[in-house]
C-alpha cells in the first residue's frame, strides 16, 4: 500500500516536472522568435475641424491608407483626429498632410508638438502614475 502511494507521488512529480519543462521550452521559443522590425515606423497626427460621420471616417481612412508608405490609420470622430503610422524611409508627415489636404474638402491641421510637450517626454505616460514615478526614479538613479 505504501509502495503504491510512493509510486503515485513520484508519477505526479514527474508529470508536473515534464509539464513545467514543456511550458518553459514553449515560453523560451515564443520569446526568442524573430522580432518584428518597426525601427522605421513612426506615428503622426492630423486634426480635422468639424464633426465627422461614419461615412467621413471611412472616406478619410481609405484616402490616407492609399498613400504609399502609410501603414495603419485610426480616425477618432469624436476628437476629430487622424493618427496614422508611416514608414519614415518611404514617407514623411508633411507629404501625407499635403496629399490628404489636396484630395479632400475637410479643414485639416497638421499636429505640431509644442516645445513644452517635447520637454516632458512621452505623452502616453501620466506623470501621476506609479509607472512614471518608478521610471523617473530609476532614471535618476542611473544618471
Amino acid at each position: 500500500m505504501a509502495r503504491k502511494k510512493i509510486i503515485r507521488i513520484v508519477l505526479v512529480l514527474v508529470g508536473v516536472f515534464v509539464l513545467l519543462s514543456a511550458t518553459l521550452v514553449a515560453h523560451i521559443y515564443m520569446v526568442t522568435s524573430e522580432p518584428v522590425v518597426n525601427s522605421n515606423l513612426n506615428l503622426s497626427r492630423i486634426d480635422v475641424e468639424g464633426s465627422l460621420s461614419d461615412e467621413d471616417v471611412a472616406q478619410l481612412k481609405s484616402k490616407i491608407n492609399a498613400i504609399p508608405g502609410v501603414h495603419k490609420t485610426y480616425v477618432n470622430a469624436e476628437a476629430g483626429t487622424i493618427v496614422y503610422g508611416y514608414y519614415n524611409d518611404q514617407q514623411n508627415p508633411d507629404a501625407v498632410y499635403a496629399t490628404l489636404s489636396s484630395s479632400t474638402d475637410y479643414r485639416l491641421t497638421k499636429f505640431e508638438v509644442s516645445e513644452e510637450d517635447l520637454a516632458k517626454g512621452c505623452p502616453a505616460f501620466d506623470e501621476n502614475s506609479i509607472t512614471f514615478k518608478v521610471g523617473a526614479f530609476v532614471q535618476n538613479v542611473i544618471h
